[in-house]
């Protein structure tokens, strides 16, 4: 394929207004072409390729779009497909087809023209990436076939020397190809090792930029909840803030799930307790329990010691998807939570939770379904209960990751009994793994919100409304700014006291702003100035790079009110705590 093939994209719908939009959006950047239906699309296809990528909807009479990137596929296999879809029964479809390798991914309408032309250039790389994948497959059975071919000369030269003592040079001959070949190798390996390096670096790109719209949503929503409303828009409100929490939900599960396919998905090592974590989640589940009048109860065992080492999130991310779960397909009755001591030796603890519901149960036969990715026991249920079948496949994969095992038992109409177990380590002496940022004590601030200065570092001018909207209901008022050079050059006019710095920002990225701001050589006015990253970057590793440029704390994208007054008190009452020390 040439290069400039990888510029042509192919969109099929039945409106004429959206394939005008589709050429407007891409035209500048893509050699564009159009087709009205399923039927003209394969005849294009067939006719006028090779394409980069294939843009269908799904909706279109005669044949819908799933139908024709199937076939789409049989004809151009290295051609990337992404379908349009417009309501939830066709974003159901899209998965499936997603799941059966049908097309790359799926946009749901109404698509901005900047996601669809960013899901047009991710379509193109992987399209490139295809193709530089086929190369390198057939640069790998080309150094097969030469170091096989390698290895019958050198035998057949073996036996010539034997009988013909063959010269010097033509061993030394031999020995240079073989040299070569294992250079070949090497620079293979090396590619492989990048293209790994690649997609983390996309796993934690997408994060990125997934959460920021994410945070202006939901924060929106919960600023407009706070508000004098109607019923119809507190109602209406509710929706939105409901229909974004789950669908952070679903981005949170098939990113935890690409990071654990990929093995880049780190467990955090800090001193928690784990009653605490635990109870945490039960008093969270009732708020779900109680509109179906179900009985959540919760029994921790006695000799359960109060500090362990170890993931507490990943703790309750498990806790949270099983009891959840319980909740979910229980009409009537009780969940009940029991947590016990299974082992204990001098440096480890393993913890059993059961989780045990009165609901539908499950079927002998599905039993060993459930913690396969993307499973559903069958249609009806994903319709009837939702969920996209990643829960209990990545809660298999964490509680691995612990040390740990998951399974279940069930009948159905009896009910089901879902376990898991997990290990951490016992505390040895002083508490030295404590991790930045997320296990700091939270001591309520003294200060007087009105006295407190705070500047806000945030380039997205919805995200900057939101946090400071949230800071006024707060009782804090704040300076923003739009950059990290603009917060640099208010550092050195005003003395703030907490710094919320934004890491992605244009002129001047947060860490950079930070490194500037803390330098004993600036001009900054306070350098003991607290600085708390308010990042969509949420993977742990991240924490670690935000700490070693001498960020104080950090707050995960979307932002809720009640986080951002803990990370509030926590700083102010460290910092009155360094002043009075």
């Amino acid at each position: 394929m040439e290069l400039e093939d990888h510029k042509r994209i192919l969109c099929v719908d039945d409106e004429q207004n959206i394939l005008e939009s589709l050429e407007r959006t891409l035209g500048m950047e893509f050699e564009v072409s159009t087709a009205n239906s399923g039927a003209k699309g394969l005849e294009i296809l067939d006719q006028a390729g090779p394409f980069a990528v294939v843009i269908s909807d799904m909706m279109m009479p005669g044949m819908n779009g799933a139908t024709f990137l199937s076939q789409a596929r049989q004809i151009a296999p290295e051609t990337t497909r992404i379908l349009l879809t417009g309501c939830q029964g066709e974003v159901d479809a899209a998965i499936t087809t997603i799941n059966e390798g049908q097309i790359f991914r799926f946009l749901t309408k109404p698509c901005s023209p900047g996601m669809i032309r960013d899901a047009v250039k991710a379509a193109v790389e992987k399209h490139r990436a295809a193709i530089t994948e086929r190369g390198q497959a057939e640069m790998a059975r080309q150094l097969e076939r030469v170091v096989a071919q390698l290895k019958a000369e050198v035998a057949e030269r073996k036996r010539m020397e034997r009988a013909l003592k063959h010269s010097k040079d033509e061993t030394e001959a031999i020995n240079r190809q073989l040299k070569h070949a294992i250079g070949q190798a090497n620079r293979m390996a090396a590619e492989a090792e990048s293209a790994n390096a690649a997609k983390s670096s996309f796993l934690a790109s997408m994060s990125h930029e997934i959460r920021t719209p994410m945070n202006a949503i939901i924060g929106m929503a919960l600023l407009l909840l706070d508000t004098p409303l109607e019923p119809d828009q507190q109602e209406f409100a509710k929706a939105v803030l409901s229909s974004a929490e789950g669908l952070l939900s679903l981005i949170n599960d098939i990113l935890d799930f690409s990071k654990i396919e990929a093995g880049k998905l780190d467990l955090e090592k800090i001193e928690f307790d784990p009653r605490e974590t635990i109870t945490e989640v039960i008093e969270m589940m009732k708020i779900s329990a109680e509109p179906k009048t179900l009985a959540l109860h919760c029994h921790i065992a006695h000799d359960i010691p109060e500090r362990l080492v170890g993931d507490p999130g990943r703790l309750r991310q498990i806790l949270i998807n099983l009891t959840n779960n319980g909740i979910k397909f229980t009409r009537r009755g009780s969940v009940t939570v029991d947590v016990s001591l299974a082992d204990r030796t001098s440096t480890q603890v393993t913890l059993r939770t059961t989780v045990k519901d009165t609901g539908i149960g499950i079927a002998k036969e599905n039993l060993n379904r459930l913690f396969r990715s993307f499973s559903q026991i069958d249609s009806t249920m994903t319709r009837r209960y939702g969920g996209t079948g990643l829960g209990l496949a990545i809660s298999k994969q964490l509680s691995e990751l612990m040390g740990g095992a998951i399974g279940v038992e069930s009948r159905p109409g009896e009910g089901s009994t879902f376990w898991f177990t997990i290990s951490l380590e016992q505390v040895q002496g002083a508490a030295d793994t404590e991790a930045p940022f997320t296990n700091a004590p939270t001591r309520q601030s003294i200060h007087r919100p009105e006295q407190v200065r705070i500047l806000l570092a945030e380039d997205n001018l919805i995200n900057q409304k939101v946090a400071l909207k949230m800071l006024e209901k707060l009782g804090y008022q704040a300076t923003a700014v739009a950059n990290g050079k603009a917060a640099v050059e208010a550092a050195e006019h005003t003395a703030f006291d907490l710094i919320l710095m934004d890491i992605e920002m244009p002129v001047m990225n947060g860490m950079v702003a930070c490194r500037k701001i803390k330098n004993p050589q600036s001009k900054t006015l306070n350098r003991e100035v607290r600085i708390i990253a308010v990042t969509a970057h949420a993977m742990n590793q991240d924490k670690t790079r935000f700490l070693e440029v001498g960020l104080d704390d950090y707050l995960a994208k979307p932002i809720r009110p009640q986080e951002l007054r803990e990370v509030l008190d926590r700083n102010l009452g460290q910092m009155e705590h360094l002043q009075s020390g």
